[in-house]
């Protein structure tokens, strides 16, 4: 039997084939490292490509934010801009209800004109900004996987300024289920002791959710203001222009200036 011998004895006796590699083992050690180099290179060229790819995704991702959040601190703004012009009305209305002793005379909104330039039918007593606050990049992203790349600290900054834009959302949404409530005041009517107490209790109403609006507009212009997004890429600038032009065309001079300074 090859690789085996027999003794006198005669049984066999095996014995060991000693390998030798025909360029020595040196060669083969270091065709073994050109190899595992060669894995470990292509593995980091990918995990860079990676790295790359993930972050551009982040940038793109925070301009898209950047820009949904900038449409928020707009109305925000906008709010800040007509307080006194709310502010005033409601002061008007809830002294003429409180002083009425029966007969109303009508009272709509002097608007100069609609801010959309559109004709309304029905004269309002009392109107505000009807803001969408859209959160559509934010509830896009979720389930993307690039906030897994982002710090903790800037995805919670960006969490917690959309649950502030939700917060806005929604008291706005019911703010204007709830003024057209004193359309009656718009007419000349007759008011009994329950439209009156019914009039106050909706104009309270309504001061208090112009109060939220304007104190968390104040809150997420500066929970913007810190995360210091960059809003160069955005119209936000000559958005706020455009607003105070329209509004002040809108409600007249009661309009104020008004700067996000971000």
């Amino acid at each position: 039997m090859e690789g085996c011998a027999k003794p006198a004895g005669g049984a066999p006796m095996f014995r060991l084939i000693k390998l030798n590699p025909p360029h020595g083992w040196n060669a083969v050690a270091w065709e073994l490292a050109i190899v595992v180099l060669g894995v470990l290179i292509a593995l980091g060229a990918q995990q860079a490509v990676e790295e790359r790819r993930w972050r551009n995704e982040v940038r793109l991702t925070e301009d898209a934010l950047t820009i949904e959040i900038a449409d928020s601190v707009l109305h925000a703004s906008e709010r800040q801009m007509v307080n006194r012009c709310l502010s005033d009305r409601l002061t008007h209305l809830i002294g003429k209800v409180s002083s009425n002793e029966g007969p109303w005379r009508g009272d709509p909104l002097p608007l100069l004109r609609t801010a959309t330039g559109v004709t309304t039918t029905t004269p309002a007593a009392y109107r505000t900004p009807n803001r969408p606050w859209n959160d559509d990049v934010w509830v896009a992203t979720q389930n993307g996987g690039v906030f897994s790349h982002m710090p903790r600290e800037r995805v919670a900054a960006f969490a917690k300024v959309y649950a502030r834009m939700e917060g806005l959302r929604k008291v706005n949404a019911f703010e204007h289920e709830v003024f057209p409530e004193l359309l009656y005041l718009s007419f000349d009517t007759r008011l009994d002791d329950a439209a009156r107490q019914r009039a106050l209790a909706t104009l309270g109403r309504l001061d208090w959710l112009n109060g939220t609006i304007l104190l968390d507009g104040e809150r997420l212009i500066d929970e913007v203001r810190a995360m210091r997004l960059d809003f160069s890429r955005t119209s936000l600038k000559r958005g706020m222009a455009d607003v105070e032009r329209l509004q002040r065309g809108f409600r007249g001079k009661c309009v104020q200036h008004f700067e996000a300074r971000l």
